[in-house]
């Protein structure tokens, strides 16, 4: 339609960095920083040579140092830098914070799933923990279980299974089980960052729990 007015008669002045719009112009400026690089003339367009007039024209940017799409963007974000200075400052460092954000949170994750895995190899942790009433647990069963091609090893120890536990005033329903004190128990460190080298004794009375059950109760 403005290619059919401007044959009229009609002058049209157009800002646009879309090179294929700037094809139907006859007469092209190219303004950077307020100030015009460059000029090129046209004859009127015509469709059956827009390929060899969009050669023309790129080959025209090209000789000026135009960047192509990259310097479109650029060219966007220099003026939106100039007219709203505060409003973008404000989004980059918003983009900033984000991105930061994120990448501490993958970092963590990380880091924790490679301390889990790591607890597992040092203490070669079984894949399958279950858990029978001393009634139901026979040797025989024992035995069988051994026998399956699919299992490695058994290990059994005696825990008492709870359905309630109460530690000062904080009550906890989750099940869980109290076993013996075993020499390969190992501590976290005091800062949660990793695995102390020694462990303390336990005294009479004492007990060790699961930090996932303190974090739930604190």
């Amino acid at each position: 339609m403005l290619t059919e007015l401007n044959r009229s008669g009609q002058s049209i002045l157009m800002v646009t960095h879309d090179i294929k719009a700037a094809l139907r112009a006859t007469r092209l400026l190219y303004i950077e920083d307020g100030k015009i690089i460059g000029e090129l003339s046209l004859p009127p367009y015509n469709s059956n040579e827009e390929k060899s007039r969009e050669t023309q024209v790129n080959a025209w940017l090209t000789s000026l140092e135009w960047g192509g799409a990259d310097m479109e963007i650029l060219t966007l974000l220099k003026v939106n830098i100039r007219r709203k200075k505060g409003s973008f400052i404000s989004v980059i460092l918003l983009t900033l914070i984000i991105t930061m954000s994120v990448t501490t949170i993958l970092s963590i994750k990380e880091s924790a799933s490679k301390g889990v895995n790591n607890a597992h190899e040092i203490f070669d942790t079984s894949d399958l923990l279950v858990m029978y009433s001393s009634d139901n647990l026979t040797d025989d069963l024992v035995e069988k279980i051994k026998s399956d091609d699919r299992v490695k090893r058994v290990n059994i120890a005696d825990s008492i299974l709870t359905e309630k536990a109460t530690m000062g005033n904080e009550d906890d329903s989750s099940t869980m089980f109290i076993t013996n004190y075993d020499e390969n128990i190992r501590l976290l460190k005091s800062d949660l960052n990793g695995i102390a080298e020694n462990t303390p004794e336990l005294q009479k009375g004492g007990i060790y729990v699961p930090q996932g059950l303190l974090t739930v109760l604190h």
